[in-house]
């Protein structure tokens, strides 16, 4: 089945995309609080009421626009973004990632921006699990749920799961 409420694009340009997750498959439902409900026929985002358990998704391609529309958006519906960019997650590596800039992080909460240094390891594994423990406190907060980015196996997981398969192995 198909578990959007509603998706929304930019057609004009058709560089990103907005969906709007009113549930998920069941295993990632509880980890990512995305409840049940559906978003109600709202005529436009800015028209949409942020619920707690509702999880909001702003993907596309690099320089498209997502930071900007993002604070754009969180700071309209009351919301703190998890970043989806697999390159934000390190220190210092500004130039050609696109991060939010300090400003942007000020007006809006942002999570897993700036975590770790360039030459530490971060796995599939970890990111899901800084991202469940991002909306927790968000939560907890009673503010919605933004995730923005572009890294598509992020939101493939965060949306549908991983596969599960060998361990790694540091020898390969």
């Amino acid at each position: 089945p198909f578990w959007f409420s509603r998706i929304l694009s930019r057609r004009s340009a058709d560089r990103y995309s907005v969906i709007v997750s009113s549930s998920a498959i069941p295993s990632r439902q509880a980890a990512f609080g995305l409840g049940p409900e559906p978003l109600r026929s709202a005529q436009s985002v800015s028209e949409a009421k942020p619920r707690s358990a509702q999880s909001i998704f702003l993907t596309g391609p690099t320089g498209s626009g997502k930071t900007a529309l993002g604070v754009m958006l969180a700071e309209r519906l009351g919301a703190e973004i998890i970043s989806m960019d697999s390159m934000a997650i390190y220190r210092r590596m500004d130039i050609g990632t696109a991060k939010p800039s300090p400003d942007d992080r000020r007006r809006v909460r942002h999570h897993l921006v700036d975590v770790l240094e360039p030459w530490q390891e971060f796995s599939l594994a970890q990111y899901l699990q800084g991202a469940a423990d991002a909306v927790r406190d968000i939560q907890s907060r009673n503010r919605a749920t933004m995730f923005v980015g572009g890294t598509p196996l992020y939101l493939k997981t965060l949306l549908r799961g991983a596969d599960s398969g060998p361990p790694p192995d540091p020898e390969l």
